[in-house]
């Protein structure tokens, strides 16, 4: 389940408030105090500091992403462990079903399985108009047609 994110940032729904009721002029004046802020600060800053201070940034920032990924790593890992047992799992409990219908036993009752849907037939064929059951694929008694059937005879008289 991923993690819940906090309620900070620039995506809150405080923060999107106040930047929509901010006029245009307000946002300039905003950025250029900004841009003023940061050239003073660039400005004092000397150049033997700014190498180390920029390579210590990097450095945080790689042993962030890198713990950072192992940990999401190592979370995905234990899901997709728990999620292929479940299945796994399932798969057991539906094991005699699978080719059910090649083995059939006509002693058996199958409705009575909650593993088997069978319903009751409703659907009539437009071909042969005979009846099938609602989840069959449309055309599977007679191929859409494609298979003639030929006419039954009248049955003799007794």
């Amino acid at each position: 389940m991923p993690y819940r994110k906090s309620n900070l940032g620039s995506n809150t729904l405080k923060a999107k408030s106040v930047r929509r009721v901010k006029t245009e002029k307000e946002r300039a004046s905003g950025n250029e105090k900004s841009r003023q802020r940061m050239a003073q600060i660039r400005a004092e800053e000397a150049t033997e500091q700014h190498a180390p201070r920029l390579e210590d940034a990097r450095l945080r920032v790689r042993q962030s992403n890198s713990a950072t990924s192992n940990v999401l790593r190592s979370q995905q890992r234990e899901h997709n462990r728990l999620q292929m047992a479940k299945r796994r799992q399932q798969g057991k409990a539906y094991q005699p079903y699978n080719c059910l219908a090649f083995q059939y036993n006509p002693g058996e009752d199958y409705n009575l399985s909650r593993h088997v849907l069978i319903g009751t037939m409703t659907v009539v064929c437009p071909y042969y108009k005979v009846l099938k059951f609602s989840g069959e694929t449309k055309g599977l008694c007679c191929a859409a047609g494609k298979i003639k059937l030929p006419q039954l005879r009248e049955p003799p008289e007794p």
